[in-house]
């Protein structure tokens, strides 16, 4: 079982995984709770001066869905949804996502910058056992335009990765991780886009569970040309320098490793996308990349979709 991960690129997958339901049955105890809320203040104070003013430039977003069932009855615990994580043995099934977000200036075309605290839970019982996974993450956005045409892109985020598997080992790990990623974008009029992007990233694994480690330097650049009514294109070009330590033939490996090699990777992509007709539309792709000490992969497809 630990010798199977999902494949990042298509070239990669040689398996499927299907799932066969059991005659065995788990009584459960099931708790769900599903909420949104949304602060607008510009929609009333819009026009406002002074405090109401500044306050009208921050919004805030939270959405919140939780499902979760225990083999256990706790009492009070037993009706609240916040209460279980996932390596938690009395919780036999969950499913959670929480995410909250202020923006500042969020209107603007000029400025503006959100925080978002997202936690993602999951976790599913086997006929092995139990397989559970979670993240959590604080990240920090920011937009400036400099001119009409140039516009600077910013975003870091701080997460920790946590998985919890009993049925096999080398799967548990606590990773913590930290991204930034800066972006000059290029728009002189609404059917061209180019950008130079970048991607600096450090990962750790938990002293006690391994203590692998990576850092990973990304630089790429994009174009994007769109013909109204007709169809786009697109293309990409990335070049990844990966410093990794640890076993890179493992699921821990394959994670930080992004599914490419250490050393030097390349990867890029072409694609394009036409409308025949109103009922007929033709989406044409290819991909490769090129790790170090690796042979070239290319990998192309095609699609065509008629809307009745």
């Amino acid at each position: 079982m630990n010798e199977f991960e999902i494949a990042a690129y298509a070239d990669q997958a040689s398996y499927i995984r299907v799932f066969t339901p059991s005659n065995e049955y788990t009584k459960t105890y099931s708790n769900e709770f599903n909420q949104s809320l949304s602060l607008r203040p510009e929609r009333i104070w819009a026009t406002a001066t002074g405090l109401k003013k500044q306050l009208a430039r921050f919004s805030t977003q939270s959405r919140l869905r939780i499902q979760r069932k225990t083999d256990f009855f706790e009492g009070v615990n037993a009706y609240n949804p916040f209460v279980g994580s996932i390596d938690n043995l009395n919780v036999i099934s969950a499913s959670s996502s929480m995410k909250h977000l202020i923006f500042f200036n969020r209107t603007s075309a000029i400025f503006g910058c959100d925080y978002a605290y997202d936690v993602t839970q999951s976790k599913l019982l086997l006929a092995t056992g139990f397989d559970g996974k979670s993240k959590t993450s604080h990240s920090f956005n920011a937009r400036y335009t400099i001119k009409k045409e140039w516009s600077i892109l910013q975003s870091i985020e701080k997460g920790e990765k946590l998985s919890f598997v009993d049925y096999t080992t080398g799967r548990n790990y606590r990773l913590n991780y930290l991204t930034w990623k800066p972006s000059l974008v290029y728009q002189p009029t609404t059917t061209l886009r180019l950008s130079l992007d970048a991607r600096f990233s450090t990962k750790q694994n938990a002293v006690e569970l391994g203590g692998e480690s990576a850092k990973i330097n990304d630089i790429g650049c994009a174009v994007k040309y769109n013909q109204t009514q007709k169809g786009s294109l697109q293309a990409q070009f990335n070049f990844i320098q990966i410093d990794f330590q640890g076993n890179a033939n493992s699921p821990l490996g394959f994670e930080l490793l992004e599914a490419l090699k250490t050393g030097k990777n390349a990867i890029w992509s072409v694609g394009y996308q036409r409308t025949i007709s109103k009922s007929l539309q033709l989406a044409i792709q290819y991909s490769g990349r090129k790790s170090q000490l690796s042979p070239m992969i290319h990998a192309g497809g095609m699609e065509l979709k008629a809307f009745f």
